[in-house]
């Protein structure tokens, strides 16, 4: 097998036409106190700040990287390249979690989340928000700015979807029985 080269030169890097500055992203709580900080990001120039932090939180400190993955099964596939999927069981123990804090502070789910069923589920289930990393850096990759909007429109429009479909009008009216469960008593996708 033989594989051409397209959109590269022999003996060039293919990040030369590429400007490139160096940036910094910090989180801060809202009592000013540093979360998180890393300095001296090298990023292309076009970017924007929000694409810096995006960059930053999900790939350099992992927030919104799901923990708990499990592996789905392929047939055909060697193990070694089954996908991972976020583990749903620990999704049901969210209400668990809502129910130890008692109200005490806000539950934000951070793992997962890939479509308004998700962000709707997670809501059902107890959470006061969701924290929606990946699809967002999915977005700034694919089309800057311009992507990560279009990824918030997505899920507005599937939340819009699964809240007709279950006859709830508004997201705060969201609750836990709104959930379907399987023939094995996990949760079913909305």
């Amino acid at each position: 097998m033989r594989i051409e080269r397209a959109f590269t030169t022999a003996g060039r890097s293919p990040y030369e036409a590429i400007g490139f500055r160096t940036a910094c992203s910090e989180i801060r709580n809202p009592d000013g106190s540093v979360v998180f900080r890393l300095d001296d990001i090298e990023v292309p120039s076009a970017w924007s700040q929000v694409a810096v932090d995006v960059l930053a939180q999900k790939y350099f400190r992992k927030a919104g990287v799901p923990t708990k993955l499990k592996r789905v099964e392929e047939n055909s596939v060697p193990s070694w390249l089954w996908r991972s999927v976020p583990d749903m069981d620990a999704l049901e123990a969210l209400p668990e979690v809502v129910d130890a804090v008692g109200g005490k502070v806000p539950v934000l789910l951070d793992s997962g989340i890939r479509s308004g069923g998700d962000i709707v589920k997670a809501l059902a289930l107890g959470a006061k928000a969701v924290l929606t990393g990946r699809p967002v850096a999915w977005g700034v990759g694919a089309f800057g700015a311009a992507g990560v909007e279009r990824v918030f429109a997505i899920f507005a429009e599937e939340m819009q979807r699964v809240l007709t479909l279950t006859g709830v009008a508004r997201v705060c009216d969201v609750t836990g029985a709104i959930l379907f469960r399987d023939e094995t008593g996990g949760l079913r996708g909305l």
